[in-house]
């Protein structure tokens, strides 16, 4: 009996560490697909917040294709090669924001608040609102720009993130719930 019951206990402690190296195992794994995703996801953005930089400093691109009956005749938006969920906003020196009008009501309501703060020039930083999340990155113009809504004024680019942290956060949830299920099964 007292054999028997040394088995019992041994199988027991060894089905509870192996238990707990599945766990730690399957969290170590999870933790490490979570912060690579993060990574992938903020590292795609900023190449969005680069290439919009790029594209402030470069100035509008010029169209060289010539106009054809096929083709209407359209003026290029000035944020052409902006994604959609970007928005940028232009300080004066004073800190106030000068493109209010191309923001429009709806859009220069919702983004009045943010205060130019120039120590943060040429960093990314995410940004967190009462109406969302964004990725952004602060520049100062050059007064020679060939845009003059830019020339000689801070920019700030806004990416929205939204959908990306709630994906990030649902990733979190399900990982969670994975490891709790998973941790709790062979109890149940």
């Amino acid at each position: 009996m007292d054999s028997n019951r040394g088995i019992k206990r041994q199988q027991a402690k060894l089905f509870i560490t192996e238990l707990l190296s599945f766990a730690g195992l399957f969290f170590l794994l999870g933790v490490i697909v979570f912060v690579l995703y993060r990574q992938s996801v903020y590292r795609d953005i900023d190449q969005s917040l680069d290439h919009q930089r790029q594209a402030l400093i470069d100035g509008p691109k010029m169209n060289a294709q010539p106009l054809t009956p096929l083709m209407p005749r359209q003026q290029q938006p000035i944020h052409a090669d902006m994604p959609l969920q970007s928005t940028t906003l232009v300080y004066n020196t004073a800190g106030q924001i000068t493109n209010q009008a191309s923001l429009g009501q709806r859009n220069y309501t919702y983004f009045k608040n943010i205060a130019l703060d120039k120590s943060v020039l040429n960093q990314k930083q995410t940004l967190e609102t009462n109406h969302g999340v964004f990725r952004t990155l602060l520049l100062k113009v050059a007064k020679t720009n060939v845009n003059p809504e830019y020339a000689g004024h801070y920019v700030l680019i806004l990416q929205s993130v939204d959908g990306q942290v709630r994906a990030m956060n649902t990733f979190r949830q399900v990982l969670i719930i994975t490891i709790v299920i998973f941790g709790c099964w062979p109890w149940v």
